[in-house]
């Protein structure tokens, strides 16, 4: 014995009508939210870009001087003094901060310039909002 399928009819789509409502001014502020994410992304992606760039740069540059470094002490028929190897320690470590500083400023920078994008669009909006409110 078969069961008959109850029917199904799907609902009429309306778009709510609402008073004040100007589609140009809609589609004008999804244009801008989409330029803004757009913006934002690009910002990030370059900033990230240069990141990379950087780290490899720095990378070479410490790895190249490590390696002429040991090679230096594979050369030298006596053991450097302890003081010396301590302020050689001590100036690797303050590079290696400066480094990490540089590389911080490059990510904060990208950022806070993504995020200017995003706030001046979301306080158009809210301006838009205001507008279609009155």
């Amino acid at each position: 014995m078969a069961t008959e399928t109850p029917k199904f009819e799907m609902p009429k789509f309306e778009m709510p009508k609402f008073a004040n409502m100007d589609p140009e001014a809609l589609m004008a502020t999804h244009r801008r939210n989409l330029e803004a994410m757009t913006s934002a992304s690009q910002i990030l992606a370059d900033g990230m870009k240069t990141l990379a760039q950087r780290q490899a740069e720095i990378m070479q540059a410490r790895m190249s001087a490590f390696g002429q470094k040991v090679e230096s002490s594979v050369k030298a028929k006596e053991v450097a003094p302890v003081d010396g190897q301590i302020d050689e320690v001590k100036a690797a470590y303050e590079q290696m901060l400066a480094d990490t500083k540089e590389l911080v400023e490059i990510v904060a920078k990208a950022q806070t310039e993504a995020l200017q994008v995003v706030n001046h669009c979301l306080l158009a909006n809210f301006d838009d909002m205001k507008k279609l409110a009155a």
